[in-house]
């Protein structure tokens, strides 16, 4: 085999009289760590004619993927990426979801959050969890303080007051919802239910 050869196939085929064989060149072992040879191997330029490969490109050892990663038996892969800070984490996941090649996927592709974005669909859901058991809970309290359940309950009219005014200020205030603001918002709720309560 000759040093200037490479693993590849060329597209070629090799007639026989029943059947074909796919032509594949291989570079021989004992040159296959040398710079200067695979450098030198000959690829067609835009004029047709053979130059040598580092004419057109930096030849140069580098690690690739040597394992699979998988998830649940199947095999994944990661998306990472990095934004300023003007741009927020749901605003790029709205993106991703609104890429045609994401809309268009396989069935077979499944999206799986990991990292910031499966932390934040944690948070949301426990904050929706929290929200509904804390609402609960303050409405049995009053109720065992007032000893009636009208009175418990036109304190919790003003609940969903004061989580609208909470998010028209974080809309008018160009704020992202994050951790931060749904914990203002479950104190400014208890805040809220307090003085109702104080005032009765």
């Amino acid at each position: 085999m000759p040093p200037w050869a490479i693993s590849t196939p060329i597209g070629r085929k090799f007639d026989l009289s029943d059947r074909q064989l796919p032509i594949v060149v291989q570079l021989d072992p004992k040159f296959r760590h040398k710079m200067s040879v695979i450098g030198n191997l000959k690829v067609v330029g835009n004029d047709g004619r053979l130059i040598p490969l580092n004419s057109v490109a930096k030849v140069s050892f580098d690690s690739g993927v040597n394992a699979i990663t998988r998830y649940d038996r199947a095999r994944q892969i990661w998306i990472n990426a990095k934004f300023g800070a003007d741009y927020t984490l749901g605003e790029a996941l709205k993106a991703i979801h609104n890429l045609p090649a994401f809309k268009n996927r396989p069935a077979s592709v499944k999206d799986r959050p990991s990292g910031d974005a499966e932390v934040q669909s944690d948070i949301f859901g426990g904050f929706g969890y929290a929200i509904f058991t804390g609402v609960l809970l303050i409405y049995a309290v009053l109720v065992l303080l007032f000893g009636g359940f009208l009175q418990p309950f036109t304190i919790m009219m003003s609940l969903p007051l004061s989580l609208g005014g909470a998010l028209i200020g974080l809309w008018l205030f160009k704020k992202p919802i994050d951790m931060y603001a749904l914990i203002g918002i479950v104190m400014l709720m208890g805040l809220v239910t307090k003085k109702r309560h104080s005032s009765c």
